[in-house]
């Protein structure tokens, strides 16, 4: 295989980023030709790091926080400075950038790191590119260059992507798989039969995750179930617009390892996705975690989330375009109870999904994409 060296640009910021890499390099663990290069920052945690480290090769640049576009900008000169002692890589690949300060650098930088592909993860859709006319600029210059390729997580953003950017060949904007799904679940096993079910919502806590209606719910009617919210806040302004969460007893206010929350998500029967504010072309990290629980999901009918759930079969949908209290109250009273046949469906569309994106099936179209 080519020389590919994989850059994380954001492995100190708080959430997926590093645990999303970390997945990734123990999926492609025994793929000879690839290494990795991340951001650290002098007072974080070297825990992740290590962990990194166990598994594959890492060399890391300094940062002074964990800010996209100052990662971006330090690892193209940490690979200036590799070039200029003749450590070259025929793929750069991003895991995630500031794609804008990319665009706007690339073509000083090529002149002395020339690899044969750059590329790009990209999260999000074109809308806070093309708000701006140099910004829009910038990127069509940058995705019209050969080497160049920008990867999106679902086919939906693929889809907002090429109807932004219709100049560019379609072969600069593509879809690449995630690599979350990568360990045994055996140790999953349904939950037992029971009358009161447990709902969680599990990750970062933000204002646009339905928590100030879907709390109140929950403690105005005990019979819908037992709830719980576990996780942290990424900003004081969130911490203070939902500080009603510290009344509640079912709140879990910590920064969870990843095994800490995989354990929670499995003490609950359903984990909870109902987003106010959510680009729902996005994938999620929920869902997955959800995968590996052995669980269902309460989502929206709409966008990637959607379209996976009606797929699959692994969770029930809200219509997204009746989100009314009353209607998800209803919901949620006539949900599946473990050990009922209707649940035991659920959990068969859980292994449905969790088969259909799970590294043994993704592994090579993720290689090929490197490679190709």
């Amino acid at each position: 295989m080519d020389d590919i060296v994989i850059i994380q640009p954001w492995f100190t910021a708080v959430g997926h980023p590093a645990q999303s890499l970390i997945n990734t390099a123990r999926a492609l663990r025994k793929t000879k030709g690839l290494r990795y290069l991340v951001s650290r920052e002098a007072d974080h945690p070297i825990l992740q790091l290590g962990t990194l480290q166990q598994i594959t090769e890492v060399e890391s640049f300094k940062v002074r926080s964990p800010s996209l576009r100052e990662g971006t900008l330090q690892a193209l000169f940490k690979l200036y400075s590799q070039a200029r002692k003749g450590q070259r890589a025929n793929h750069i690949f991003f895991f995630d950038a500031h794609l804008v300060l990319l665009a706007a650098c690339w073509s000083i930088f090529n002149l002395s790191l020339k690899p044969r592909r750059i590329s790009l993860i990209y999260l999000m859709g074109p809308e806070r590119v093309t708000r701006s006319r140099t910004a829009t600029w910038l990127v069509k210059r940058f995705l019209a260059r050969q080497e160049v390729v920008l990867y999106v997580r679902t086919e939906e953003l693929v889809a907002a992507w090429h109807e932004a950017f219709p100049m560019i060949n379609d072969s600069h904007i593509r879809h690449m798989p995630s690599l979350e799904l990568t360990e045994d679940y055996s140790a999953n096993a349904p939950p037992a039969a029971t009358s009161q079910l447990k709902f969680g919502i599990i990750g970062q806590i933000r204002h646009g995750k339905g928590l100030d209606w879907l709390v109140p719910m929950f403690q105005a009617d005990p019979t819908l179930g037992k709830l719980a919210v576990a996780g942290s806040f990424n900003n004081a302004k969130d911490a203070d617009a939902l500080a009603f969460l510290n009344s509640f007893d079912g709140y879990r206010n910590e920064y969870m390892s990843d095994e800490t929350m995989l354990i929670i998500a499995r003490e609950q029967h359903y984990l909870l996705m109902l987003y106010d504010i959510w680009d729902a072309r996005m994938e999620s990290a929920v869902l997955y975690l959800a995968a590996r629980a052995g669980r269902p999901v309460i989502a929206y009918d709409e966008g990637w989330c959607g379209r996976q759930v009606s797929k699959y079969g692994n969770g029930m949908l809200v219509n997204s375009k009746q989100t009314d209290i009353a209607s998800v109250e209803s919901l949620i009273k006539s949900l599946p109870r473990p050990g009922s046949e209707e649940y035991a469906s659920l959990l068969e569309g859980v292994v449905r999904f969790r088969n259909a994106h799970s590294v043994e099936n993704l592994r090579e179209k993720y290689l090929q994409e490197l490679v190709n």
